[in-house]
């Protein structure tokens, strides 16, 4: 009987690691399913808003470092390419800057009508970061073959 290990996830892929406990369980065993190390086709993206704890940012510091894997530090920043900032843990913002540059972009607080903070701080800095740093395709692209769509799109 053939078990499928659900660690070994399809490629090309994108983990976005939020620095929390479970993020680093999956994380953790990602990386052993592949055999303690990652293929050049998975990225790994830590998206930081600047108001995350210092234990946080630690943590995540720690798990690149342990499993020899290299996680994208990313932060919104509406200046620099793809609205986002390449950083490490001793560049990473502290103070909530990431944040704030959003929320005085936008002009008010995201709120239960209007939620914009995950999309712009999270989900579109992880992808188009990695998409650009690593010529990988659009979102749809990073679902099983089976699942993707049928004329994969490069960003422009």
């Amino acid at each position: 009987m053939d078990i499928h290990d659900p660690y070994r996830i399809p490629r090309p892929a994108v983990i976005s690691f939020s620095g929390g406990r479970t993020s680093g369980y999956m994380l953790g065993h990602i990386v052993a399913a592949y055999g303690g190390t990652l293929p050049d086709d998975i990225a790994v993206v830590f998206a930081n808003t600047g108001l995350e704890h210092p234990a946080t940012l630690d943590f995540v510091d720690t798990c690149s470092k342990a499993w020899s894997v290299d996680i994208a530090w990313v932060e919104y920043d509406w200046d620099a390419p793809h609205r986002t900032r390449i950083v490490d843990h001793r560049a990473a913002s502290r103070g909530g800057e990431p944040y704030a540059a959003l929320i005085d972009r936008k002009g008010f607080v995201p709120n239960i009508a209007i939620r914009f903070c995950t999309g712009f701080l999270y989900v579109e800095l992880d992808i188009k970061e990695v998409i650009a740093s690593k010529s990988l395709w659009r979102v749809g692209a990073f679902r099983p073959r089976e699942h993707g769509p049928s004329r994969p799109e490069r960003l422009p």
